[in-house]
């Protein structure tokens, strides 16, 4: 199998001189429109910082208004009208018209002056039937408008 970034998740880190914690996870539901942000419990537990004012330490799950990213996660997005912003886009090998907050968040978001880290989080695309019908030798491919796709 392949794997690829998943466009709807983040994780979030915090990175001091001593040491990567893992802070949460920042995921977007593109049927919803929604975003969520849940603090790991591990971080709660410590002498855990807030991220932001919209995202206090008293709720470990945050849920935002309909396709509105948090405003502590999307301070940290450059705006279009910096004179950088395409330069930012281009070295992170993302178009400058790209949408996608979750994506920019994690590219040129993590350019500021700050101890948090976005990684994407990565999963594994599924290999179509198609292509394993190639790789077994002798293999037949069945195309039924009842039931689709079938590889013997």
């Amino acid at each position: 199998m392949k794997t690829a970034k998943d466009p709807n998740r983040l994780e979030i880190y915090s990175k001091t001189q001593r040491a990567r914690i893992f802070v949460g996870l920042l995921t977007f539901d593109p049927k919803s429109q929604i975003y969520t942000f849940e603090y790991d419990r591990a971080y709660l537990k410590r002498r855990a910082i807030p991220i932001g004012p919209d995202l206090p330490l008293r709720n470990r799950t945050h849920r935002s208004k309909k396709n509105k990213l948090f405003s502590s996660f999307a301070d940290r997005i450059p705006s279009r009208e910096n004179p950088a912003y395409k330069d930012y886009c281009k070295e992170q090998g993302i178009a400058p018209t790209e949408k996608n907050e979750i994506i920019l968040l994690g590219t040129i978001g993590k350019r500021g002056p700050s101890t948090l880290i976005f990684e994407p989080t990565y999963y594994e695309e599924p290999i179509s039937p198609l292509l394993i019908s190639f790789r077994k030798p002798h293999s037949t491919i069945h195309i039924s408008s009842r039931s689709g796709l079938m590889v013997q």
